[in-house]
């Protein structure tokens, strides 16, 4: 017997084996389990030598391979570190191919591919607002991954609520995600002005998004005073001027157009002015709308216009200001007798800083007495802010003839003017005067009688 010398066995692969299978993925990170891949003969046995490079493609799955996915082997095996499956939908299956040094391709187990939700998305964004009614396009919110794939397995609650807009956002806002899908059906947003853009947000599970803009349309329902009148008196506009509008819940609509018309509805005065008025951007002002009245009074207007249903405005307060009636024999002297003719004088007083009185006038808030040379009052002296239905001018009148009028003040700057009265202020020299000349002549004529008597006694 004997013994051979000492031979080297080598192994020579024929097979590339995953000795590690792919596991653990979640589309678009690294597989939690990285492949490993040995060169391997009929065996099992590494082939320590093989130093090739293998590559690693998709063996199945409609998804994408990423990461590096050519390696060279070390001492038979190659371990890759990165490889990164995107699927093509959450719950995929797919496996491997590794390919290198001429080996037959070796297929790796199936794993399943997770897609996992980073991002809630509006995939039907929401449209068609008309403010105070259920958008006509409600939203659809979708949980995705950074690819846009759907994690079917969220099934959070998502919560609608305002990005953007000064309105209000009502309806059924909490809805549970099915499949990853949440559908809205009877979201309300009440705009706070007409055509204002608004945006929503929608959060739950731990994420967030935001919808595209939008546009509420607000589309009116009632004509509403914005400002009503609250008195009117002869011979001025009511106050203040009527305003109304064209509004849905409190807001303009600004694409509402006609013609508002104002009539009177109760009370027996006449209304005029321009009682027309044509909405623009959904709101008509008045500017000269009058009301006169044989008394003062109560009445009511109402607005009426094409489409909407009429308004009418509260009791408004007519107050019809009458005239002042001065009475002269406050300031005119009756007994005063003309010193040439001895005759009245009518109208005459010497009194250069006359009081003058007035009758009240109902509804007056005060008086304005005007004193002048003419009858035409050009250029008069005046007296304003009088309270009571009596004043005494405060200036010494010089002689001459002068005219007097009393103007009642009433609300919203109405006024009425008295007749005026006309008098003349006598020098008061002309009456004294007269007196002591006719005074002193009599006592020469006595003087000289004396005289002329005391001589014939001589």
């Amino acid at each position: 017997s004997g013994t051979s010398s000492a031979f080297i066995s080598e192994v020579v692969a024929t097979q590339l084996v995953f000795t590690t299978q792919p596991d653990g993925s979640v589309s678009g990170s690294p597989l939690t389990v990285q492949p490993v891949v040995s060169a391997r003969d009929a065996d099992g046995l590494v082939d320590t030598d093989f130093t090739e490079t293998v590559t690693l493609s998709l063996d199945s799955g409609a998804g994408d391979l990423a990461g590096t996915l050519e390696v060279a082997a070390v001492a038979g095996v190659t371990s890759f570190a990165d490889v990164t499956y995107f699927a093509a939908a959450d719950g995929e299956t797919a496996s491997l191919q590794a390919v290198g040094g001429g080996l037959p391709a070796a297929s790796s187990d199936v794993f399943i591919a997770d897609v996992v939700a980073t991002q809630l998305v509006f995939t039907t964004q929401p449209d068609g607002s008309v403010s105070g009614s259920p958008l006509t396009t409600p939203p659809v919110v979708t949980a995705q991954d950074a690819q846009g794939l759907v994690d079917v397995d969220f099934i959070a609650t998502v919560t609608l609520d305002l990005d953007s807009g000064e309105g209000a956002l009502s309806g059924m806002l909490d809805v549970d995600a099915v499949g990853g899908v949440a559908g809205f059906t009877d979201v309300v947003y009440t705009a706070a002005e007409d055509h204002e853009t608004v945006t929503l947000s929608a959060s739950g599970g731990g994420l967030a998004g935001t919808s595209g803009a939008f546009t509420s349309d607000v589309v009116a329902d009632e004509l509403v005073f914005l400002t009503e009148p609250e008195g009117g008196s002869n011979d001025v506009p009511v106050w203040p001027q009527p305003v109304l509008a064209a509004q849905f819940d409190g807001v303009t609509d600004r694409d509402y157009s006609g013609l508002v018309t104002l009539t009177r509805i109760s009370g027996t005065g006449t209304l005029s002015g321009a009682l027309g008025v044509p909405l623009v951007n959904g709101v008509a002002e008045f500017t000269d709308v009058a009301y006169d009245a044989p008394a003062t009074e109560l009445f009511r207007l109402q607005a009426t216009t094409p489409g909407l249903p009429p308004v009418s405005t509260a009791d408004i307060q007519f107050t019809r200001l009458g005239m002042a009636v001065i009475d002269p024999l406050t300031f005119i002297d009756q007994d005063l007798k003309d010193p040439q003719t001895g005759d009245p004088l009518v109208g005459g007083t010497e009194e250069r800083r006359p009081s003058f009185s007035w009758s009240a006038v109902a509804g007056a808030l005060g008086y304005t007495l005007q004193l002048a040379d003419n009858p035409d009052f050009d250029a008069p002296r005046a007296w304003t802010g009088i309270t009571a239905t009596t004043h005494t001018v405060d200036t010494v009148l010089p002689d001459g003839d002068y005219y007097v009028r009393v103007i009642a003040e009433g609300p919203g700057g109405s006024t009425t003017v008295s007749q005026p009265v006309m008098f003349t202020v006598v020098p008061i020299f002309t009456v004294w005067g007269m007196l002591l000349v006719v005074t002193g002549m009599m006592g020469l004529a006595i003087y000289y009688m004396r005289r002329n008597m005391r001589r014939a006694r001589a």
